[in-house]
């Protein structure tokens, strides 16, 4: 038996393209690319992004993807100039995070790497 919550999972998603998904899943999982560089993963995105109507910016500190549907509502009765400031800053926040998670992987790495190196014996 499924329960009410279960139930209404599967009826909100009943419409949802499960196949194209699937099919982008299988393909992802047929292509793994390294960490930090998912061109095609990324080249995968944008391409859906743009053909579900959304403008896309490409190569966001890397290889990210950014889309910004542009549906012509104002959100919370704001001026097109603030919406465009808070875009902006939500960009500049995103690479400015993508930066500081890079920096931290990095200097972990380096961390990892010199706990791993053998140290030479004193000898007294």
């Amino acid at each position: 038996m499924t329960s009410p919550a279960a139930r209404a999972a599967l009826d909100l998603t009943a419409d949802l393209p499960v196949s194209d998904l699937e099919d982008l899943y299988r393909d992802l999982h047929r292509h793994p690319e390294l960490s930090l560089q998912e061109h095609r993963t990324a080249g995968r995105f944008a391409e859906r992004l743009k053909k579900a109507g959304y403008e896309t910016a490409e190569g966001i500190g890397g290889t990210g993807v950014v889309g910004v549907l542009r549906n012509g509502l104002v959100v919370v009765g704001t001026s097109q100039f603030l919406q465009q400031v808070f875009v902006g800053l939500t960009l500049v926040l995103a690479v400015a995070l993508d930066d500081t998670l890079r920096r931290f992987i990095h200097s972990s790495w380096r961390v990892r790497a010199a706990a791993a190196a053998p140290t030479e014996a004193k000898t007294a």
